[in-house]
């Protein structure tokens, strides 16, 4: 029996301890303070996030519990990105059915492995509302949610969970991996894009090329999409209603849109499991936020999708075939990490043959360079739409497990 084959139809198991009450306020910029979880799921006993995440951190200062946990226990961080203006609770379902995924893992080999799973709610939205300096109409309030600012605070989140992997000694053995959905898969491969396109420049005084280098063994890209200047869902600047209409409109007719927005993207044989969680988020989103966000929002474009596929700089431990004397930055190493693509077949939002056209993007940019590289999956998984991770939960997590144990 294949993993894929490991698809529970079982509810969710009510022993898994985590809910949005154990987020914590984070600062990862000066005045950008984001709320936070870490949740840690492990193939040896039941998850939490609270005790376990306290024991995880504990563990970083006794070495000899650190070094026997390096021998006998697999690590993989996993950072999970939400799309607009959406929150990172939203990933729950799925982080259910990775912990089914670890009790399979259990039972079929003797080793241990833990799934830390960091979760934060982007400027503005989930718990993060909350914690924005609340002056719409003001031009700092409209430039707080600038696409350039949110990329900023995604590349400090990364530096965050880099910190903890090498505070917790284990950042040799442990992975990275980046879960991102629709809008997240634009921002995460944009942050990969700047940081290779800086590098090519030469240029290495701007605040992301001075982060903390981020390997990345692998991307999970849920319902991505190209630039597309002709679809109003995707060309700069978003749908019109958020440029032209003014907030007290948007108020207005906010319910209206959240019943438009639910039925695109749930799919109707499961709209009945996930309506009522999906209206109370999109109608808890304050609407000088979404006008700010909307009209400064911009999605990757097919060059640059090309570029990152190809290309893309970790740590310095092996030398680049880019000599120091094309880069500037000496001995840098070229890490190419793996992509999977999970599209709904009947995504409403992004239809099927959009993600085709960004899959194309990645092959082509692989082509380009010609370099032996794997060519990235993609799923489409049945009777699902936008929210295929909520909609199809065990199916995703058994890719996803799938696609990180290959």
């Amino acid at each position: 029996m294949t993993i894929l084959d490991f698809i529970s139809d079982s509810s969710h198991s009510s022993s898994i301890l985590f809910d949005a009450s154990t987020f914590e306020n984070i600062e990862v910029r000066p005045g950008r303070i984001l709320s936070y979880q870490k949740i840690i799921l492990s193939s040896k006993s039941n998850a939490s996030s609270k005790e376990e995440h306290d024991d995880f951190d504990h563990d970083a200062d006794d070495t000899s519990s650190s070094n026997t946990n390096a021998n006998s226990t697999a690590y993989h961080h996993l950072l999970f990105i939400h799309g607009s203006c959406g929150a990172s609770t939203q990933f729950y379902s799925l982080i259910h059915s990775l912990q089914d995924m670890l009790r399979n893992h259990q039972h079929s080999v003797n080793s241990s492995v833990q799934l830390v799973c960091h979760l934060f709610d982007a400027w503005g939205c989930g718990q993060s509302s909350a914690l924005v300096p609340y002056k719409p109409n003001t031009k700092d309030f409209h430039a707080s949610f600038s696409s350039q600012q949110l990329l900023l605070d995604l590349e400090a989140v990364l530096a965050h969970i880099r910190k903890q992997q090498e505070e917790h000694q284990d950042s040799r053995s442990s992975t990275l991996y980046i879960v991102a959905h629709s809008y997240g898969v634009s921002q995460i491969l944009q942050v990969l894009h700047q940081k290779i396109d800086h590098l090519d420049q030469h240029n290495k005084s701007t605040e992301i090329n001075n982060s903390r280098n981020i390997p990345i063994q692998g991307l999970i890209l849920i319902s991505a999409v190209l630039k597309d200047p002709s679809d109003p869902l995707t060309r700069d600047g978003g749908h019109f209603i958020f440029k032209w209409f003014p907030t007290f409109i948007l108020r207005h007719i906010q319910s209206m849109l959240t019943q438009n927005f639910i039925h695109h993207v749930i799919h109707p044989q499961n709209i009945h499991i996930l309506q009522e969680d999906a209206i109370r988020l999109s109608n808890a989103n304050d609407m000088n936020m979404c006008k700010a966000f909307y009209t400064q929002q911009r999605y990757i474009s097919s060059e640059q999708v090309m570029e990152v596929s190809c290309d893309y700089y970790a740590d310095s431990s092996i030398t680049s075939s880019r000599s120091s004397s094309t880069t500037g930055i000496g001995n840098e190493s070229i890490q190419y990490p793996k992509f999977l693509l999970i599209h709904g077949k009947e995504d409403q939002i992004f239809p099927l043959s959009k993600v085709y056209l960004f899959h194309d993007a990645m092959v082509k940019g692989i082509e380009k360079r010609k370099k032996n590289r794997e060519i990235p999956m993609l799923h489409v998984v049945d009777f699902a739409s936008h929210q295929v991770f909520q909609e199809k939960p065990n199916q995703v997590a058994a890719m996803i497990w799938e696609f990180m144990s290959s």
